[in-house]
């Protein structure tokens, strides 16, 4: 298979199943040089985390969108780096090139990569087994690690590197006031990469059940097909930030406050979001120190206070 970004080309080996994509390249010594390997998730994705635990060497990792089109660049990631990628807008990436570090240096976002041998994707019930197959894979892979380090101590070079990457976003948050937003700031430089994403998941989840909590304050019926936190809670699971049993339990929740809502018992049905907002801040915040999750959670009571 060969991948053509540019003057640049690469002679790949492919990874699309289960197998393949958690396997990658880890306990490789090397790659030749003009070599790589191409993981095809079979849809775009919005998020994607890659495992460096037992990377042996540096790579450069390309994001490519099912249009062919480069969507995010991830420069000379090492061994243990945590590497993300958070799609800008709606670009997301279906596929993602790893290949020695360096040699992707003169690609940009925007450029157009020609990727021969693909198929059009998988069919729906494929890439859900695959989904959960990956999935629990990440949790039991994440559940070892953590068993190994002490949890929230943890700085990583990719840190530093993916702040600037064109391809990664931040959640805008500006419903925080000053005070606020510089004492998460503070907080947020001395967690780890991996919870810096967690902590702007769970501001997202909020901004969600803002829409609900004022639909309930103005004392009108939810109408929407599907709520904004619904969206969110179903995307925090889809990134492994939030158990299967937590969002079937939660999204149970948000249609009992919906019903009450639609029954105009609105002290209940505000009631009963204040309860599953904490519920699920508190579940985001479960594997935090005690002090930066008290932290936060002050910061969540104080912004919950305001809405």
């Amino acid at each position: 298979m060969i991948v053509v970004i540019g003057s640049n080309q690469w002679t790949c080996s492919l990874a699309s199943t289960p197998t393949e994509l958690t396997a990658g390249l880890s306990g490789q010594e090397s790659l030749p040089p003009g070599e790589g390997m191409l993981f095809d998730l079979g849809v775009d994705y919005s998020h994607i985390d890659i495992n460096m635990t037992e990377m042996l060497f540096p790579l450069d990792i390309v994001f490519i969108n099912s249009n062919q089109a480069v969507v995010g660049v991830l420069h000379d990631v090492q061994p243990n780096d945590e590497a993300y990628f958070i799609a800008s807008d709606s670009l997301g990436a279906r596929y993602f090139l790893e290949v020695n570090a360096g040699e992707a240096a003169s690609v940009n976002i925007g450029d157009e990569a020609s990727v021969t041998g693909i198929t059009n994707g998988f069919d729906a019930n494929t890439i859900l087994g695959y989904t959960v197959y990956i999935m629990v894979i990440i949790t039991m892979i994440n559940l070892v690690i953590k068993s190994f380090k002490n949890p929230g101590e943890r700085l990583t070079h990719s840190h530093n590197k993916s702040i600037g990457n064109p391809g990664l976003v931040q959640p805008s948050r500006t419903y925080l006031i000053p005070g606020l937003k510089t004492r998460l700031d503070r907080i947020m430089g001395e967690l780890s990469t991996s919870r810096q994403f967690k902590v702007d998941r769970l501001f997202e989840v909020m901004e969600g059940a803002s829409h609900m909590k004022r639909a309930i304050q103005e004392q009108r019926p939810f109408t929407e097909p599907l709520s904004p936190l619904e969206l969110e809670l179903k995307d925090s699971f889809m990134h492994n930030y939030i158990t299967y049993d937590d969002y079937n339990r939660y999204v149970g929740e948000v249609v009992a406050v919906e019903n009450y809502m639609n029954l105009e018992q609105w002290s209940n049905a505000l009631s009963g979001l204040n309860k599953l907002m904490f519920s699920v801040a508190d579940v985001f915040l479960i594997d935090f120190p005690e002090k930066p999750k008290k932290d936060i959670m002050d910061i969540v009571k104080a912004i919950w206070r305001m809405k």
